[in-house]
């Protein structure tokens, strides 16, 4: 993982987090991939469980983090669980502790869900709202 006391050289500072577990890893992927196309290299891959940690690591080496240790096994469910489902929200449950773990550490972090896909690069679009709000 790259310092966290650097702007990471991604223009606004910070990482991406991105929780995965095998249910979700086409969206990882899908999403991961039109970061790329962007130029953008700034993320890390969370996974809640080995087959997504091992696929991810082989995809995404030096991304990866090993797998986050949580109590719920729909963290671990081999696919993806209805929105707004019970199971969803036991899943969903885990992402608060995973991004405080990062921020107590010193990373500057934003948080991206895996069904979306990047037309533009995102903390650029941030940081030049943020210039301009702290300017006003």
């Amino acid at each position: 993982l790259v310092d966290p006391s650097s702007n990471n050289g991604n223009g606004g500072g910070g990482i991406v987090i991105l929780i995965v577990n095998c249910g979700y890893i086409d969206m990882a992927d899908n999403l991961i991939a039109s970061m790329i196309h962007l130029g953008f290299h700034h993320y890390v891959l969370v996974p809640l469980d080995k087959v997504s940690y091992n696929v991810m690591n082989i995809l995404y080496p030096g991304h990866v983090v090993p797998p986050y240790p949580s109590s719920s096994p729909e963290a671990a469910a081999s696919e993806s669980v209805e929105y707004g489902s019970r199971q969803f929200h036991k899943l969903t449950s885990t992402r608060a502790s995973i991004l405080k773990s990062f921020l107590e550490v010193g990373y500057t972090i934003y948080y991206c869900d895996l069904d979306t896909v990047w037309n533009k690069n995102a903390l650029e679009y941030l940081s030049n709202r943020l210039i301009h709000y702290n300017n006003a």
